[in-house]
C-alpha cells in the first residue's frame, strides 16, 4: 500500500497530497479530432440516495438501483464531456461537477433515461456540493463559496460568493453550511442570505489536508477526515463557538459518512472503519480482499452503504449488522490508465490498480477482455501473440494474447526487492529498466522459463530504456542517460553518462537524433554526435511520452492534453496542434494519424490528427470560404453560400451550417471548426 500511495501521490505533481486532478490548461484546442473514447476513468463520487445508486466512473455517470439483497442492477448511464466528481441530489435534478466546466444539471425524473439539461461555468473547479431547492452551493477550492440560483436551469444565476477559504466538502443543514478546508480544519458559513453568506465560526485542525465531512444534527456533531492526523469529532451544538470532543488518530482517511449513531469512514489503505459516535470508539472494519480500491468517496442509506474506488471499481456493503458489514456486489470498470500498446488485433491497455483491458482495433473502444495482474502494469510491448509487461513489483510478465476469448499467462519472472518500470524487447532478449535496481538483462529464448542473465547498479532509478542496434539507452531520474553496450547481452558494458535537463520518461532514436520526454522540463532533441541539444519543447504541465509519425512529433503532456509538432527541421519545431484530452494524457502512441492516448483519470481516447496545416501564428485556416467576424460573438458570416457541419474542439458535432450566415450566439466560448466538402475553417467564439 506504501508504494500504492507513493505512486499516486507522483500522478497528482510528486508530492501534494492527493486531490482532483491537475486543473487541465487552456491552451487553444486545434488541428485534432476525438475519433472515439472509452471514458470510464477513475471513481470519484457515489451517492446512494434510498436505493438508488449514482456513481461517477471517470466522465460517465452511471445510475443504478440496489435490490433488496444487496446486488446493483444498473439502470442507465450518461456520458458527460469530462471527468465527473461530486455530485447532490434534489427531487428530480442531480447535479454533477464536471471536470473545471461546471456544474451538470441533469433529470433524473426517469432513472432509465437521465437528461442532461445544462452544464453551466463557474468560476473554477467545483470541489464540493450542495442542493436545497434550487439553490446550488459549490465548494471552489481556494475559490471560496459560490451560491446559485438554478430556478431557470436554462440560465442559472450566482447569487453570491465567499472568498477567504479553500473549501472541499460541503453539509447544510438548515441555515447553516458546514464545510471542510484544505487547510485550516472545519468552517461554519451561514448562508440565511444566499446572496451574502459569512463565516460565524471555525475551529482549526493540526495536520493537513482535511477533506470528508459528514453531520449528525442528533448528535450535535461532525466528523471530519484529515489525511494524516486522522478523525476529528466536532461539537456543533454551538455554530459559532465549534470544538473539538475527540481526534481518533488515522493516516490516509478520505471519506465519511454517517447512518444512526456510527461515522463509516474509507482510508486508503483499502478499509473501512466504523466509529461509535456516542463512545468515540471504533466498533468494527472491514476490507475489500485482495483487490487494489483506494476508497475516495462513501454513502450510506437504508441497510447499505456505497464505495466509489479510485481504481475505477465500486462496492455496496451491508449495513444492517455493523459489527459484521459484509460485501454484497462490487465490480471494476476502466480506472486511472497509465500505458497503452497496439497490434494488428489488439488494443491493450495498462491500469493503476492492477488490469490489462483489450479493445479489438477493429471495432469502437469496447473492452471485450479484462485481465488482473498482480501489481499495477507499467509498460507494454506486443510482440506477435505475446504481451510483455513491466508488472512492478512482480517482474516481467509474459502473455498469449493469441486466443479469440482468453488471455493465458505464459510466464513471470520477479526478482527480490525490484520493481520493473520498463521493459525493451528485441531478439529473444528483454532489458529492463528497474527503478533503484537499474538495469537487468532476460533471456527469452524459452518464454516458458526466462532467467536474468546480466545486471547493472546506477545508484539512482532508472525509469525508461530503449535500444538500437547494440545499445541501450537507460533514463534515470533526476538527470541523465547511461549508454551501454549489449552486443554481448549477457555482459554488458557501461560507456557513458550522458546529461538531461530532468527525469528521463521516455526516448526514441531516429536517424542522428534522440527525442527525449523529459517530466517538467518539457520534450529535448540531441545530437547524438556531440550530445547537443538541437532544440527543446517546454512542458505545459508533465510531459510523459512522445511517438513519432513522419515528420510529426506528439507529445503526451499530462493535465495540458497533447501536442503535435512538425519537425521537419528538428532544430526549429513548431506546433501544429494541441487537444486538451480532458484526463491526464500519459502515454500516446500514433499509428499513422490516428494516436491512442492513455488518458488518466479519463479513461482511453482515439484522436485522429487532423494535419490541416494550422501553425501557432495562422488565425484560421485558409481555403476556398472565408469567415468573419473572428473571433465571433454572435453571428459567423461567410464568402458565400456554404453546407457544412460544425465541430467543436473535441470532434462533436454541434450544428448544421447552411446558407450565408451562422447564428453562433448559443455556443460555448472556446475553438470550432466548420467542414464543408473540400475545405475547413476555425474559428474562436467568444463570450456573449
Amino acid at each position: 500500500m506504501t508504494v500504492l500511495l507513493l505512486s499516486l501521490l507522483a500522478s497528482w505533481g510528486m508530492g501534494d497530497i492527493p486531490d482532483f486532478p491537475s486543473t487541465p490548461f487552456h491552451s487553444q484546442d486545434y488541428n485534432f479530432e476525438v475519433l472515439d473514447h472509452c471514458p470510464y476513468g477513475t471513481g470519484f463520487c457515489v451517492l446512494l440516495d434510498g436505493d438508488v445508486l449514482f456513481y461517477t466512473n471517470g466522465a460517465v455517470l452511471e445510475i443504478g438501483e440496489v435490490g433488496s439483497s444487496g446486488e446493483v442492477a444498473w439502470l442507465s448511464e450518461l456520458k458527460l464531456s469530462g471527468m465527473a466528481y461530486t455530485t447532490a441530489r434534489y427531487g428530480d435534478r442531480l447535479y454533477v461537477a464536471v471536470d473545471d466546466q461546471g456544474i451538470a444539471i441533469v433529470d433524473v425524473s426517469s432513472l432509465d433515461s437521465p437528461q442532461l439539461l445544462n452544464l453551466f461555468e463557474t468560476a473554477g473547479r467545483v470541489f464540493g456540493l450542495e442542493v436545497r431547492g434550487d439553490t446550488v452551493y459549490a465548494a471552489m477550492g481556494s475559490e471560496g463559496l459560490e451560491i446559485y440560483d438554478c430556478t431557470d436551469v436554462s440560465f442559472p444565476a450566482l447569487l453570491g460568493f465567499l472568498s477567504g477559504f479553500n473549501l472541499r466538502c460541503l453539509e447544510l443543514e438548515d441555515d447553516i453550511l458546514y464545510a471542510t478546508d484544505k487547510s485550516k480544519g472545519l468552517a461554519a458559513l451561514d448562508v440565511s442570505d444566499p446572496t451574502m453568506p459569512f463565516s460565524v465560526g471555525e475551529l482549526s485542525l493540526t495536520g493537513q489536508y482535511h477533506y470528508g465531512l459528514a453531520v449528525d444534527t442528533t448528535f450535535d456533531l461532525a466528523v471530519v477526515c484529515s489525511w494524516d492526523k486522522g478523525v476529528n469529532i466536532a461539537d456543533i451544538s454551538d455554530s459559532s463557538n465549534l470544538t473539538l470532543k475527540e481526534n481518533l488518530p488515522g493516516f490516509a482517511v478520505w471519506g465519511v459518512d454517517i447512518s444512526d449513531s456510527l461515522a463509516y469512514v474509507t482510508a486508503w489503505n483499502d478499509s473501512v472503519h466504523v466509529i461509535d459516535l456516542v463512545s468515540h470508539e471504533e466498533v468494527a472494519s472491514f476490507g475489500f480482499g485482495e483487490v487494489d480500491v483506494v476508497p475516495y468517496d462513501i454513502s450510506l442509506g437504508n441497510d447499505y452503504g456505497a464505495v466509489a474506488g479510485y481504481l475505477g471499481s465500486w462496492w455496496v456493503f451491508d449495513i444492517a449488522d455493523p459489527a459484521n458489514s459484509f460485501i454484497t456486489d462490487n465490480d471494476v470498470r476502466g480506472g486511472f490508465c497509465e500505458v497503452v500498446a497496439i497490434s494488428q488485433e489488439w488494443i491493450v491497455t495498462g491500469r493503476q490498480g492492477g488490469k490489462l483491458e483489450f479493445f479489438p482495433t477493429d471495432d469502437s473502444l469496447i473492452p471485450t477482455r479484462l485481465t488482473s495482474t498482480p501489481d499495477w502494469p507499467r509498460d507494454l510491448e506486443i510482440h506477435n501473440d505475446t504481451l510483455y509487461v513491466a508488472e512492478g513489483w512482480e517482474g516481467l510478465a509474459l502473455y498469449d494474447i493469441s486466443g479469440a476469448d482468453e488471455v493465458n499467462l505464459i510466464s513471470r519472472l520477479a526478482f527480490d526487492s525490484v520493481h520493473v518500470w520498463a521493459a525493451e524487447v528485441d531478439s529473444g532478449f528483454a532489458y529492463l529498466a528497474c527503478g533503484k535496481s537499474g538495469f537487468i538483462v532476460v533471456d527469452l529464448s524459452d518464454p516458458v522459463n526466462p532467467s536474468e542473465v546480466a545486471r547493472l547498479a546506477f545508484g539512482v532509478r532508472a525509469l525508461s530504456i530503449l535500444k538500437d542496434g547494440d545499445t541501450v539507452w537507460v533514463g534515470l531520474e533526476g538527470s541523465g542517460i547511461w549508454l551501454v553496450d549489449v552486443s554481448d547481452p549477457g555482459v554488458p558494458v557501461l560507456m557513458e553518462l550522458k546529461p538531461t535537463a530532468d527525469d528521463v520518461l521516455d526516448m526514441f532514436v531516429r536517424d542522428s537524433l534522440l527525442f527525449t520526454a523529459q517530466a517538467p522540463e518539457g520534450a529535448a532533441i540531441y545530437v547524438l554526435s556531440d550530445w547537443r541539444v538541437l532544440s527543446s519543447l517546454p512542458s505545459e504541465h508533465f510531459t510523459f511520452s512522445l511517438d513519432l509519425s513522419n515528420d510529426v512529433l506528439f507529445i503526451a503532456d499530462g493535465a495540458a492534453g497533447i501536442f503535435a509538432y512538425d519537425v521537419s527541421n528538428p532544430g526549429h519545431p513548431h506546433r501544429l496542434g494541441s487537444l486538451n484530452t480532458g484526463g491526464e494524457a500519459r502515454d500516446i502512441v500514433s499509428v499513422g494519424d490516428t494516436l491512442l492516448v492513455a488518458d488518466g483519470y479519463d479513461g482511453l481516447m482515439k484522436v485522429l490528427f487532423l494535419n490541416l496545416g494550422v501553425k501557432e501564428s495562422a488565425p484560421s485556416l485558409i481555403c476556398a470560404v472565408e469567415i468573419w467576424p473572428n473571433p465571433v460573438v454572435s453571428t459567423l458570416y461567410f464568402s458565400r453560400s456554404v453546407d457544412a457541419a460544425l465541430y467543436d474542439a473535441l470532434g462533436r458535432l454541434k450544428a448544421q451550417a447552411h446558407g450565408d450566415c451562422l447564428d453562433v450566439s448559443c455556443l460555448r466560448e472556446g475553438v470550432y471548426f466548420l467542414k464543408g466538402t473540400g475545405w475547413s475553417q476555425k474559428f474562436v467564439k467568444l463570450h456573449n
